[in-house]
């Protein structure tokens, strides 16, 4: 076993020292984080900036989503879509609350594989997210009632404002009561033909508590429409911030359900790759116990026959004796390149020394077989869990053939070790570099692998190389032990 000094660097330069290209960064070009509501009325100039009509905005908005919610849920059908309705609000409500200044609101969503409309359906009814969404989108539809009322006795209140300034600025009267209050307001104003007509029914008092208000004054009502704009600013402010708040609170997931969703994937993952790992291994056995034998019997038959043809021709010295050993040996040939291939073949579905003597014998068996020039360094246990040798062999595998495939490289360096509670495995050649995981080269199924037993790949691969590809795999307490 062989071992290397590994050299971690801090993320901040020394002192003295020119900081990396990566901490040059200009923070003026960064997007500033947008503002809540709440903060926004915290600002003394808050109706001279967009607040209040971002408030405005969400509680239309909210009117909106709460008067199509009504009408779909006045139904049984409605009903019953409802909570695929709200999965696709959910989506809305989270875009939302991000460009109000709410903040991310996590999806609680997960995928699931690809199955029928059916199947799917019934694990997005089965998910907890999904019963938040509606929770979510019937407070909106609440919120946006209370929004409609709010907002129709708003604009009611400012056209009443502009009514009464231009029926007093035409020279008009009108007359204050303010011990008979009406049904909406504190006050009670009649024009002179309804005063005369209420006091003659004997309906209000002739005197004593009614105050007149004359056309100098419509002014007074034509400020008043500023100051209750200001007032609406805030209120509305008030209510949209408020409605946010609540749908975030309902919205984001909780940490327990986030771990056990997190137990759950993790799980099923582990599951499909033990599946995945039989299957290898019975193929593995079929191939080994069945075809290779019956190419080893054949190998053996066309032996045999190629010895008869080779005394015929000795026997006969016959043309045509001659041309048949020719067949003979070149299917001896191509039979034998066949088994070299299923040897390789078996050998990289699942490796027998892999099984038997563990990942640092296999990688071993893997450099000895490489075409390229490969420097391993081993600095970790001499056996692990099985799952990590697996992931760690099949990486390492896979790496090496898109080096020779595709990197154009003249060596490569092999490292195993561990750092920390992890196992690292590091591949790095000097070929031209441009790996992309997402081209399907093979790198994104060791990614779905590692992710299965909670380990990470990397690859960095800068155009012109090198090519350094990262494994990190979480290794169980105790098996740190080299």
């Amino acid at each position: 076993m062989t071992s290397t000094n590994y050299t971690l660097h801090d993320a901040a330069p020394a002192a003295g020292s020119q900081a990396p290209a990566s901490f040059d960064i200009d923070y003026a070009k960064q997007p500033k984080p947008v503002k809540s509501l709440w903060r926004r009325m915290a600002n003394p100039l808050y109706i001279f900036t967009a607040g209040p009509w971002i408030a405005f905005a969400v509680l239309v908005a909210q009117g909106i989503v709460a008067s199509l919610v009504s009408g779909l849920a006045a139904s049984l059908v409605g009903l019953l879509v409802l909570p695929f309705v709200a999965i696709g609000f959910g989506a809305y409500e989270r875009w939302r609350l991000a460009k109000t200044g709410h903040g991310v609101v996590a999806n609680g969503h997960v995928d699931y594989p690809k199955t029928g409309f059916f199947e799917g359906a019934l694990f997005r009814l089965k998910e907890i997210a999904t019963w938040r969404e509606v929770g979510s989108l019937a407070l909106t539809t609440v919120w946006g009632w209370l929004a409609g009322i709010v907002l129709f006795l708003q604009i009611m209140m400012i056209g009443a404002a502009v009514a009464v300034a231009s029926y007093l600025y035409t020279g008009s009267r009108l007359y204050l009561d303010w011990q008979h209050l009406s049904l909406y307001s504190e006050v009670s104003l009649y024009s002179q033909g309804e005063l005369d007509y209420y006091i003659n029914r004997g309906l209000l008092p002739s005197t004593g508590q009614i105050f007149e208000v004359g056309p100098q004054y419509w002014w007074v009502f034509l400020v008043a429409i500023p100051v209750l704009l200001i007032i609406f600013a805030y209120v509305n402010g008030l209510l949209a911030a408020t409605g946010g708040s609540l749908s975030k609170l309902i919205l984001s997931p909780r940490p327990e359900e986030q771990e056990r969703q997190l137990a759950r994937l993790t799980a099923s993952r582990a599951t499909i790759v033990d599946a995945f790992e039989g299957e290898r291994r019975r193929i593995e056995r079929n191939l080994h116990d069945g075809v290779q034998q019956e190419l080893v019997n054949l190998n053996l038959r066309l032996g045999l026959a190629e010895m008869e043809a080779k005394n015929l021709v000795t026997d006969t010295q016959d043309a045509r004796a001659a041309a048949l050993l020719n067949h003979v040996t070149e299917a001896r040939t191509q039979l034998s390149h066949a088994q070299r291939t299923l040897r390789d073949t078996v050998r990289g579905i699942y490796p027998a020394v892999l099984e038997d003597h563990g990942l640092k014998a296999a990688l071993e068996e893997l450099v000895r077989h490489s075409v390229l020039p490969v420097h391993l360094t081993y600095d970790a246990p001499a056996r692990l869990p099985r799952d990590l040798e697996r992931t760690a062999y099949y990486t390492v595998n896979e790496a090496l053939t898109n080096t020779l495939k595709h990197a154009q490289a003249q060596f490569v360096s092999l490292s195993a070790f561990v750092a920390g509670e992890s196992l690292v495995v590091t591949v790095e050649d000097n070929g031209i570099g441009g790996a992309d995981p997402a081209r399907g080269t093979g790198l994104a199924g060791l990614v779905e692998r590692a992710a299965a037993l909670g380990g990470t790949v990397q690859v960095d691969s800068p155009a012109g190389g090198p090519t350094r590809l990262t494994l990190a795999l979480p290794l169980p307490k105790g098996s740190t032990t080299l």
